[in-house]
């Protein structure tokens, strides 16, 4: 299953009255789900276009998201088109992270340093990138790739544990319940 097309996404998402850009929104979307949150699919709507049933559209990038985990892939574009949709991405995904309410110091050490670098990617600005390094932009989106993939390894295998443990992971069981 693919993505929807971005242009098309970019539509619906702008008719819905979202401010950010579809990268950046199915980057919020990638952080939500890698770190496990519960409340996924509200959480992303609410934080990028306020609405509970936003349309076909939208329901079909949450859902191939969520089967595919994966990120932009527009090879017909620019470098610097692409570079600007990946910092979008990276920033959009470290939102939702923060989001899920998880800040960087709760997270598996290496989840941490991944969630570090993606801020470092999304901080790229017009000018950033070199017209010739096609090369370096594969490695950054295969980094984000496997570091997405990675994240929702460790957090929700660290999560199983935390909940079976009964810690005071901020989304495992409260104290004060029962």
């Amino acid at each position: 299953m693919t993505l929807p097309a971005c242009n098309e996404t970019e539509q619906r998402l702008r008719a819905l009255g979202a401010t950010a850009s579809a990268s950046q929104c199915h980057g919020v979307l990638c952080g939500l789900l890698a770190v496990g949150d519960a409340d996924a699919r509200e959480t992303w709507l609410a934080e990028t276009v306020g609405e509970e049933a936003p349309g076909a559209g939208i329901d079909e990038l949450y859902e191939t998201t969520l089967q595919q985990l994966d990120d932009p892939d527009d090879d017909e574009a620019d470098l610097a088109e692409r570079t600007r949709a990946l910092a979008d991405w990276a920033g959009g995904f470290t939102f939702g992270i923060a989001c899920a309410g998880r800040a960087p110091e709760d997270l598996p050490s290496e989840v941490a340093e991944f969630v570090r670098d993606a801020a470092e990617v999304a901080a790229l600005t017009d000018g950033d990138e070199d017209e010739g390094d096609e090369a370096d932009y594969a490695e950054v989106v295969e980094y984000l790739r496997a570091g997405t993939l990675l994240a929702r390894t460790e957090c929700r295998s660290g999560r199983a544990s935390a909940d079976a443990e009964g810690s005071d992971h901020p989304d495992g069981p409260d104290e004060n319940d029962g």
